[in-house]
Parts: structure tokens; sequence; C-alpha cells
């Protein structure tokens, strides 16, 4: 698992796209994540299941359970 701060959709996908600069996390066969982020007052949410059916909302709702905000969650498997 990776998790970091972040406080904008924009570093969202920059987070995602850092992490994959990394070879080992490229060649995984799945990076699922989470986010959620306050902006304007409004908390935005997005996941992504990145092939494992279900996985991106599994993390979502645990952040959703925590009150987490400003911060991504990226659970990786390679098989």
């Amino acid at each position: 698992m990776t998790a970091g701060k972040i406080e904008s959709q924009e570093e969202i996908k920059a987070f995602i796209k850092k992490l994959k600069t990394n070879k080992k996390y490229l060649k995984a066969t799945h990076n699922t994540f989470a986010a959620r982020i306050v902006e304007e007052g409004e908390v935005i949410e997005r996941k992504s299941d990145d092939g494992e059916t279900g996985a991106g909302m599994v993390i979502l709702r645990t952040l959703r359970h925590a009150n987490m905000v400003n911060v991504i969650v990226v659970v990786t498997r390679w098989y």
C-alpha cells in the first residue's frame, strides 16, 4: 500500500503518474486507488479499480469511515 497527501484533482493524477515511474509499480498487475479531497468546501472523491472489481470502492469506504480527506491510498497487487 502507498499513501500520500493531496490537495487537488490534478495531484491525484500526478501521484499515480509518479508512482508508475517506478518500474516495480508500472509492471504491477493492479494499482487500485481511492482519493478524497476538499475543493471549495466540497468533498470530491475519486477511485479506480484498475481491473480489480470493486477494489477502489473498498478503499474509498475505508477513507470515508475514517473521515479522511486530502489523501490518496493506492493498493498494488502483483501476480
